[in-house]
């Protein structure tokens, strides 16, 4: 057994379901600004990512495309920047797709940095924009 980040993760579980990662990280460690207790693991085999939860149990299968070692994918506000069959979603913590993403960021504070017509705004959880798309560049909100 090997402990990491919090979570105590069963060797043969992780053997059964034949998890390995890339980048070294057998589990993607949490961002310090994710309240959401899922983390992110991937399958050699299929090079697919999924959740498990604190005590190692397959949340969300291993169905989405790694896209690489970005804090993204975690969940923030709720919800992860996934990627599925070359097209980035948002996600909610049973890996239902909510509504499409543009770019590889995250929520923050309930926001997310969203481009339509070339210009970002910001989108609510619901996909809604809140702050109309007239910015050409936009990143997330950070306290405040």
């Amino acid at each position: 057994m090997c402990k990491f980040g919090g979570l105590l993760a069963c060797s043969t579980l992780l053997c059964w379901v034949g998890l390995s990662c890339s980048w070294d990280y057998l589990v993607w460690p949490k961002s310090k600004h994710s309240s959401t207790p899922l983390f992110r693991f991937t399958i050699d085999k299929d090079q697919k990512a999924g959740y498990i939860n604190r005590q190692g149990q397959i949340v969300i299968p291993p169905v989405f495309e790694v896209f690489g070692n970005y804090p993204n994918d975690d969940f923030f506000d709720g919800v992860a920047n996934v990627e599925i069959a070359r097209e980035q979603w948002f996600v909610d913590t049973t890996g239902k797709k909510l509504f499409r993403a543009t770019a590889y960021n995250h929520f923050s504070e309930g926001l997310d940095p969203h481009r339509r017509g070339g210009k970002y705004g910001y989108v609510n959880l619901g996909g809604k924009f809140m702050i109309p798309p007239t910015y050409d560049i936009a990143r997330e909100f950070s306290e405040g």
